[in-house]
């Protein structure tokens, strides 16, 4: 075969019958019948493939990203959130974890919609497979587009004198819901906070330094454009 051309000689193996009706396979017959097969399959995923586009690199970056984040939370020996954070802040860089404080009752319409979307199905699950409780659903009234899916640590500063830690809240991907005279955002009640594989949640010791320090969280809260303080600022001013 040395005489014939490199293209020809592909072009030839190409055209080979399947295997049913070739009755014995030599050499050649068997690489042939490889070297379709792997054209077909090329050609398949081909015609699946996307142009690379920068916002598919960015897609990229973020999964890739996710998984690091995902394979390294399993390392970190801590179950509490404020722990957790001490022991390796990196795996909550890109998560979405804020104090929610706050000094005042939600308006009666927000209250009044509130009760309407708790009745209208038992239960709601987030894009990433979380199943929660409609029953636990609260309301954020005016609180400038919490970002959807994000985790909120929520505490009453309504009573001054004895602030209260509410729980691990969750908020609602359905956005921002528009009233007559104000916006309002749902959110969810969890027990804990979900990293990858890994679930946090926060000691007494936690819930009570939050109650404790809430008079200058809620000051460091407003100072925030969306009124939420970061985990990182919660920590610190916690353990200080």
């Amino acid at each position: 075969m040395q005489g014939i051309k490199r293209e020809a000689l592909s072009a030839w193996l190409l055209k080979l019958p399947p295997p049913a009706s070739i009755p014995s396979l030599g050499n050649h017959a068997r690489f042939a019948l490889e070297v379709r097969r792997a054209g077909e399959r090329f050609n398949s995923l081909w015609k699946e493939a996307r142009t690379i586009s920068k916002k598919l690199m960015e897609e990229a970056e973020l999964k890739w990203r996710s998984r690091i984040r995902a394979t390294k939370v399993l390392s970190v020996k801590s179950n509490t959130l404020f722990d957790a954070f001490d022991e390796d802040r990196s795996i909550f860089r890109d998560e979405q974890i804020f104090l929610a404080i706050y000094d005042g009752y939600i308006s009666r319409e927000a209250s009044a919609e509130q009760k309407k979307w708790r009745a209208k199905k038992k239960t709601e699950r987030f894009e990433d497979g979380l199943l929660v409780k409609s029953n636990t659903l609260t309301t954020y009234e005016d609180w400038h587009k919490m970002p959807p899916g994000a985790w909120l640590l929520d505490c009453s500063f309504i009573n001054s004198k004895k602030p209260t830690f509410r729980g691990i809240f969750r908020v609602w991907e359905g956005g921002v819901l528009e009233l007559s005279e104000s916006d309002v955002q749902f959110a969810y009640r969890t027990r804990s906070i979900l990293i990858g594989a890994r679930s946090f949640k926060l000691s007494s010791d936690q819930k009570r330094s939050i109650e404790k320090n809430a008079a200058r969280l809620i000051l460091a809260a407003r100072r925030r454009p969306n009124g939420l303080l970061e985990l990182g600022a919660l920590v610190r001013m916690c353990r200080s």
